[in-house]
């Protein structure tokens, strides 16, 4: 796959991410398939955020320390979108758990990619 790609994946992840995180939920929205759904959801989507930016880093973007600043940007925009939320939106709340479900996420995410490419 050409480098470029990881880097055009990591634009149009985190402008998905940033339209669900911003979009206003429907007044009567339908129950979750499971308990905790929106940390699982959370979980996912800052993990593969982190595994997107890494790859784009590492091999278009060809950055010094790509897995550290991978590890840094998916962290800080987890907390800055979610603390964006409640301060931008009337219909949004900000959540710590939510932030504990995006940090996790990266860890974890980090910790496989570091442990399958054998990196950094």
């Amino acid at each position: 796959m050409p480098p470029k790609i990881w880097t055009l994946f990591s634009f149009l992840w985190l402008s998905l991410l940033l339209y669900l995180s911003f979009y206003k939920p429907s007044a009567n929205p339908s129950p979750p398939f499971f308990m905790h759904q929106d940390k699982v959801g959370h979980f996912i989507f800052y993990g593969i955020l982190f595994f997107l930016l890494a790859q784009s880093f590492r091999l278009h973007l060809v950055w010094e320390h790509p897995l550290r600043y991978a590890l840094l940007g998916a962290l800080f925009l987890g907390v800055l979108i979610e603390y964006l939320q409640g301060v931008l939106t009337d219909y949004r709340v900000s959540d710590w758990k939510d932030v504990i479900a995006n940090t996790s996420g990266v860890f974890l995410f980090y910790r496989g990619y570091t442990t399958l490419f054998k990196t950094d």
